[in-house]
C-alpha cells in the first residue's frame, strides 16, 4: 500500500478510482470528478479532431525545430524533454487519426534510454520526424493540415547544425560565455 499526501484538484485527479480519503476535515464531496483539462477525450466531431490533428501536428514541426536548437547548443536536459514531448505530440497524433486504440497518455513509452550524446539526439530527432510524415495520409485523411512547406526547411537546418556539431563549430553556452567574459 502507498500513502502519498497531495492537494490537487478532483478534476485533475487521475487516479481517483484509486484514491481512498483517508481523512476528510473539510467534508469533500462523494461525487466523481469531473473531467478536467488533463482528461482525455474523444473529439466530438470530424471538424473537432480535423482542427485537433492540425494543432498537434503543427505543434510537432514547430518543437522539431527547437529541439535541433537545443541539441546544438549541447541543453542536455532542454533535449531529452523536447525529445520526449515530441514523442507524446506523435503518439496523440496517431490517437486522433486511429492509429492507436487508447489515448497514449501524458509522457513517452519508449524501451529504451535516451540518448545522451547531441548526435545521437539528432538521429532520434530524425527518426521521430521521419515517423510523423509517415502519418501524413492519414492525417490529411482525417481532416488535418500538414505544414509540408515548412518540413523541407526544418530538415535543412537539421542537416546545417549536424555538420556544424560534426565539424566542432559549434560550442557549448558556458564556454562561449567564459570566452566572452576573458576577452
Amino acid at each position: 500500500m502507498t500513502i502519498a499526501e497531495r492537494l490537487q484538484a478532483r478534476s485533475a485527479d487521475r487516479d481517483a478510482l484509486l484514491t481512498r480519503i483517508l481523512f476528510d476535515r473539510v467534508g469533500i464531496p462523494a461525487a466523481a470528478p469531473l473531467p478536467g483539462p488533463l482528461e482525455p477525450r474523444e473529439p466530438q466531431s470530424p471538424e473537432e479532431r480535423a482542427a485537433r490533428v492540425t494543432k498537434e501536428v503543427s505543434f510537432f514541426w514547430v518543437m522539431a525545430n527547437i529541439a535541433a536548437k537545443n541539441i546544438a547548443r549541447q541543453e542536455s536536459w532542454g533535449s531529452i524533454g523536447t525529445l520526449s514531448m515530441l514523442e507524446g505530440g506523435k503518439q496523440r497524433v496517431r490517437w486522433l487519426i486511429g492509429d492507436l486504440p487508447e489515448h497514449p497518455g501524458f509522457g513517452p513509452k519508449r524501451s529504451t534510454y535516451p540518448p545522451v550524446q547531441p548526435l545521437e539526439q539528432m538521429v532520434l530527432l530524425r527518426q521521430l520526424t521521419e515517423e510523423m510524415a509517415q502519418l501524413n495520409p492519414q492525417i490529411e485523411q482525417a481532416g488535418g493540415k500538414v505544414p509540408f512547406n515548412a518540413i523541407p526547411h526544418i530538415h535543412r537546418f537539421f542537416a546545417l547544425t549536424t555538420d556544424m556539431m560534426r565539424e566542432g563549430t559549434i560550442l557549448q553556452k558556458d564556454k562561449d560565455s567564459s570566452n566572452t567574459a576573458s576577452r
